[in-house]
C-alpha cells in the first residue's frame, strides 16, 4: 500500500481472529493471536503491504492465551508505546 488507507481486515490466526485497523496514520492490531501464530501474522501483514514497524498499537480484548499468546514472540520490529510496561 503506497498510501495509508482506512480499512479493517480480518486475519485468521487459528481458532481466533485478529483485526487490523488502518487509520490513515498507522495500524492498530486487535488481539495478537495464539502462540506460534507470528509467522502467519507477518504473512498477512506482508500481503496487505504493511510493514510490522507501522503497527502502532496492539489492543488486547482479554487475557486468554489465544488472544495474547502471540505477544510472546512478536518481532522487535513492532516498537510500540509502553512496550514491556505490562511484563
Amino acid at each position: 500500500m503506497a498510501e495509508k488507507s482506512r480499512f479493517i481486515a480480518t486475519l485468521h490466526l487459528g481458532k481466533v481472529n485478529t483485526y487490523l485497523l488502518g487509520t490513515g496514520e498507522g495500524y492498530t492490531l486487535i488481539d495478537a493471536g495464539p502462540k506460534r501464530s507470528l509467522p502467519r501474522l507477518l504473512r498477512y501483514l506482508s500481503t496487505l503491504g504493511v510493514e510490522p514497524r507501522e503497527v502502532r498499537l496492539i489492543v488486547v480484548t482479554h487475557v486468554h492465551d489465544d488472544h495474547v499468546g502471540g505477544l510472546e514472540r512478536r518481532p522487535r520490529r513492532l516498537r510500540l508505546p509502553g512496550d514491556g510496561a505490562c511484563g
